[in-house]
């Protein structure tokens, strides 16, 4: 039998490994089950946490991985400093900004990147507030005139992989907010309250943008790079096209996975993008994905979870990176398509 040719692209999983320590779990199952497979080595991100190569991070600035961040009640959380580095940067002369969205542990709608380049958030009675969701939904005026002026000389760049809307059934609430710590009780109030800051900041900056597609990537932080003029790119495309990924995959299988396959995966993350463009090179009757975890749309056309977390529910074997090996097996002497992954735990 010819020997396989295998490209590894998976993504990070989060609270456990990067990109590339999933990766160097995977080669070892491959040559666990076959030494003579030729493998192609791309350590992908969506523009989450692991994508280091952008001049801000959110999953930096303000991580979901972050412990001391993850501390504070999520409600009291803020993209300030975010606001705050990019005006430290104009100070320096930079004009061009790559924001890399997703790995957040915020979900102010961006409310603090804004109040940190200049504006200004009011109640009733004239008193300024923190940009914080529990104050959102007090605000009554904001003042954009201060904002500082070198934004509009400023290009900034959004990198992200969803398409979800600042509110709604699907927005950064909805879908994201578990994840942060935002308890099942307290998203429709969340919610509320970003739409209502919406409410009032669109006004203000007389632009419409929370339902703009991403809008609701990053907590709403894309929303607030919306309002200041942002364009956005496909996070795991740049990726792709930095490192070549088209070429490693003419004529080869691919395996690649993430944290947490789902609803989302749908929507346009690192797994989903990887599954089209093996399928367009041919390679998608031989794409794999492993997954920690799995929800109720977990398989994407010839993309199948082959993984299940045998650590269940319990939050210390999850964030054991030995939950998250996978051992490759042979079960067909066929081709990489009939590697089977499981988990060792």
């Amino acid at each position: 039998m010819p020997a396989p040719v295998v490209v590894t692209a998976p993504d990070s999983f989060k609270g456990s490994l990067f990109a590339e320590g999933v990766t160097n779990a995977i080669v070892k199952g491959i040559r666990r089950a076959r030494p003579d497979a030729q493998i192609r080595i791309s350590p992908m991100t969506d523009g989450g946490e692991g994508t280091l190569d952008a001049i801000l991070e959110t999953a930096e600035m303000v991580g979901i991985t972050d412990p001391d961040s993850m501390a504070v009640p999520v409600t009291e959380r803020s993209t300030l400093g975010m606001g705050e580095a990019i005006r430290a940067l104009l100070d320096t002369g930079a004009r061009k900004f790559f924001v890399v969205l997703g790995g957040s542990s915020t979900n102010d709608g961006g409310a603090g990147l804004l109040v940190g380049l200049g504006l200004k958030l009011f109640d009733a009675h004239g008193a300024e507030l923190e940009p914080v969701p529990s104050a959102l939904a007090k605000i009554t005026r904001i003042d954009v005139s201060g904002l500082d002026g070198r934004v509009k000389e400023a290009e900034f760049v959004g990198m992200s992989d969803v398409d979800n809307p600042l509110n709604g059934d699907h927005g950064a609430t909805a879908i994201f907010g578990p994840q942060k710590g935002v308890m099942p009780e307290q998203i429709v109030g969340i919610d509320a309250t970003l739409a209502h800051f919406a409410n009032v900041l669109e006004p203000a900056m007389a632009v419409v943008k929370r339902n703009e597609p991403g809008a609701g990537a990053a907590g709403g932080l894309s929303f607030a790079l919306h309002m200041l003029g942002a364009r956005f790119e496909t996070g795991a495309e740049v990726v792709a096209r930095e490192i070549g990924l088209d070429a490693a995959l003419k004529g080869t299988g691919l395996i690649t996975g993430e944290d947490r396959s789902d609803m989302q995966t749908l929507h346009g993350k690192a797994v989903h993008s990887l599954q089209a463009r093996a399928r367009c090179w041919r390679a998608g009757d031989a794409a794999l994905g492993c997954s920690g975890s799995g929800g109720a749309a977990a398989s994407v056309g010839t993309l199948q979870r082959l993984l299940r977390a045998r650590a269940g529910s319990d939050p210390a074997r999850r964030r054991d990176s030995r939950c998250r090996a996978p051992v490759v097996e042979r079960s067909r002497a066929v081709d990489a398509a009939a590697l089977r992954l499981e988990l060792v735990v």
